[in-house]
């Protein structure tokens, strides 16, 4: 019997690092990352363009709390401790909102869907089909199409177009990896603007 419970206790005892190891790792702290516009700041009219954005739609895949990154063509993977301040979409959402603001010099922007008290003169809404780090050269990807709308009736055909972008992380870290899709998507909200432009003329 003591022979058997000595036993018992060397394994208790065996078990100790791998169970402060897990409780270790089960608290440790997690990371929080946003992507933040990055035309410029600039003065804005009451009399710009109006704009409803929205909706922006992303892959389901990317709707959760984590990063993803897709080391593969066929594989993701997810930083279960380095993860997005709040919704991806929400957080794409504003910041395309808030570059085209800038870019076109407007104060007359909504998003969707909270955009009913606003008049709209045109409405933009974005496919996003790709937004990831990928790869071992760590390049982050941005595929996109989106249409820019009249509203009302008798309007003329949305216009149309379609992004392919990509933007190299200054380092390996999650921070550059944001500040890397940031660019992104700062990108794609400068061909909308130029598209918004274009119509206006």
């Amino acid at each position: 019997m003591s022979k058997a419970m000595t036993r018992i206790s060397f394994s208790l005892i065996a078990l100790v690092p791998a169970l402060l190891a897990a409780c270790v790792g089960d608290n440790q702290p997690s990371k929080l990352y946003v992507l933040s516009a990055t035309e410029p700041p600039a003065q804005r009219s009451a009399q710009g363009v109006a704009l409803s954005v929205g909706p922006i739609l992303l892959p389901k895949y990317l709707d959760r709390p984590q990063i993803v990154t897709r080391p593969t063509a066929n594989e993701l993977t997810v930083a279960e401790f380095d993860r997005w301040g709040g919704r991806l979409e929400d957080n794409v959402t504003q910041v395309i909102g808030e570059n085209l603001s800038r870019r076109l010099r407007t104060s007359r922007v909504a998003l969707f869907p909270a955009e009913a008290a606003l008049r709209a003169d045109l409405r933009i809404s974005v496919t996003i089909s790709r937004f990831e780090c990928v790869g071992d050269s760590g390049e982050c990807l941005l595929d996109a199409r989106w249409q820019i709308a009249g509203q009302g009736d008798g309007v003329a055909a949305p216009s149309m177009g379609a992004s392919g972008l990509v933007a190299r992380p200054a380092s390996g870290s999650y921070a550059a990896l944001a500040a890397a899709m940031s660019q992104l998507l700062g990108e794609l909200s400068r061909e909308i603007a130029d598209g918004v432009t274009a119509r206006a003329r």
